[in-house]
C-alpha cells in the first residue's frame, strides 16, 4: 500500500529540516500528469536531480550532473509503497550529495 497524502505530507515537513548533507531540498505537489503526483527537487552545486512519485506508488528519480551537462536516470518506474518510500528518499539525498 502507498499512502500518497501521508508522504506528501511527510515530505513538506522534511524540506523544513536541515540536513547534514547540505542538499537543498524543494517539494511540490501537483504535476501536469493525468494522476495526482509530486516531485522533489535536490540541488547541489554538482547536481540538479529529482523524485517524481505518483498516488500509484510508482517513482523516478533523474536529473543533471550540472559539471557535464549529462542527463542521468538512476530510476524508472520504481513501485514504492509505505515501508519503502523513506528508504528510497533517503537514497536520493545520498546520490544528490555524492560527487
Amino acid at each position: 500500500m502507498f499512502d500518497f497524502d501521508r508522504w506528501c505530507s511527510w515530505m513538506e515537513a522534511k524540506c523544513q529540516q536541515e540536513n547534514p548533507e547540505h542538499v537543498v531540498i524543494e517539494f511540490r505537489r501537483g504535476r501536469p500528469s493525468p494522476k495526482p503526483a509530486a516531485s522533489v527537487a535536490f540541488k547541489t552545486e554538482r547536481k540538479l536531480m529529482e523524485l517524481a512519485f505518483w498516488v500509484t506508488g510508482e517513482a523516478d528519480f533523474y536529473g543533471e550532473d550540472l559539471r557535464s551537462r549529462r542527463g542521468v536516470v538512476v530510476f524508472n518506474g520504481r513501485l514504492l509503497d509505505d515501508h519503502s518510500f523513506e528508504q528510497t528518499f533517503q537514497e536520493c539525498l545520498a546520490y544528490a550529495a555524492s560527487n
